[in-house]
C-alpha cells in the first residue's frame, strides 16, 4: 500500500506503510489521497487555513449542542469571546461554502420568522 505525505514545504512525498513513521518524524504529515474528482470537490468547499479549520470545529460543536439551530448573531457573539477579530460575515461565508456540514433554515411565523443555522454533518455520513 502506498501512502502520500506532505512535507513542511507542501510537497508530496510517496511512501509505504513502513516508511510512514520515519518520514513523519522528518517534517512530513500524513495526507489523504483524493481522486481528481474528490480533489476538486474538496477545493471548492474545503478548508483554506488552520484558522478556518479551528472555526469549523468550534461552529460544529456549538451547533451540535443547539439541535434546533442558532441564528448567526448568537453564534457570532459566542465566537467573539474566543476571537474578537472574527466577523459575522466570515462565519456565514464559511458555513455557506460547506452545505454538507451546515444548513440554514427558517423558523417561526410572521414577525418572529428567523434564519437559523443547523449542523448537518452527520446526515451525509449516514447516506454514504
Amino acid at each position: 500500500m502506498s501512502l502520500q505525505l506532505l512535507s513542511s514545504k507542501g510537497e508530496a512525498v510517496e511512501g509505504t506503510n513502513g516508511e510512514l513513521h520515519e518520514k513523519s518524524m522528518n517534517g512530513c504529515v500524513p495526507s489523504l489521497y483524493l481522486s481528481r474528482d474528490r480533489r476538486s470537490e474538496f477545493m471548492r468547499g474545503g478548508v483554506a487555513s488552520e484558522k478556518e479549520a479551528l472555526l469549523l470545529g468550534i461552529i460544529s460543536t456549538f451547533l451540535h449542542v443547539h439541535p434546533f439551530g442558532a441564528n448567526l448573531e448568537y453564534l457570532w457573539s459566542y465566537i467573539q469571546r474566543l476571537d474578537s477579530k472574527v466577523s459575522a460575515g466570515e462565519l456565514e461565508r464559511l458555513m455557506v461554502r460547506l452545505p454538507s456540514m451546515f444548513r440554514q433554515e427558517l423558523s417561526g411565523v410572521g414577525a418572529t420568522l428567523e434564519k437559523r443555522w443547523k449542523f448537518c454533518g452527520f446526515d451525509s455520513l449516514s447516506s454514504a
